[in-house]
């Protein structure tokens, strides 16, 4: 967790409020030889975002980002391990079969890395989702065509302090598709996740190149 918060503070310098990340259900290419494990950190960090809030952050802060694991993301992940691991091509065959399972072909997966704000009391409450006394009621994606789902899962990781704030990892589940059409397009222009507790909320805003 602790290489993944540093994730965030370089993100947030180098990306700022860029919000633009590839179209996920586009053709893409992956290096397949070389340093995979920055190729996949380079991949990640593309399809990642930072909060956003209408007005205030407050209970969480802007140290909060989100992840689309899209297809080139499980890709990456699924060269790096294979390369690392030496898998024969029928297990790396295996592995994306079942991956793509759980990631891709029925579903919309969204790593949330949710931060407290350093003067909210008890601030696991606000990041941690899947907490039984959580102050988190809802997370809903949003369309730009004015569609909203409410998630069908969500998993988290157990939360740490970490200068002064709470951080923790959640795995949170969308359908990828409405009645048979797919919930991102190919004309789609954008997705937002919006966190909801009580009247408080941020988004994570996905513009697709």
């Amino acid at each position: 967790m602790r290489r993944v918060i540093m994730s965030i503070l370089f993100v947030l310098v180098l990306c700022a409020c860029v919000n633009a990340v590839p179209h996920p259900y586009e053709n893409y290419e992956l290096d397949t030889t070389g340093d995979l494990e920055t190729t996949y950190d380079d991949i990640r960090m593309a399809y990642t975002v930072l909060a956003r809030a209408e007005e205030e952050y407050y209970p969480w802060s802007i140290i909060s980002m989100a992840t689309m694991q899209a297809p080139a993301v499980v890709d990456a992940r699924i060269n790096m391990r294979a390369d690392f691991q030496f898998w024969t091509e029928a297990e790396k065959a295996q592995q994306r079969k079942e991956q793509f399972g759980l990631f891709i072909d029925d579903t919309i997966v969204i790593n949330l890395i949710l931060s407290s704000d350093r003067e909210v009391s008890r601030g696991y409450r606000y990041v941690d989702v899947e907490d039984r006394d959580s102050k988190i009621d809802r997370i809903v994606l949003e369309t730009d065509n004015g569609r909203r789902y409410l998630s069908e899962l969500a998993i988290s990781f157990e939360p740490e302090w970490v200068n002064e704030m709470w951080f923790c990892e959640n795995v949170v589940v969308f359908p990828r598709y409405d009645n048979g059409a797919e919930i991102i397009r190919k004309d789609t222009e954008w997705i937002k996740i919006w966190v909801f507790a009580g009247m408080n909320r941020i988004f994570f805003q996905f513009d697709f190149d």
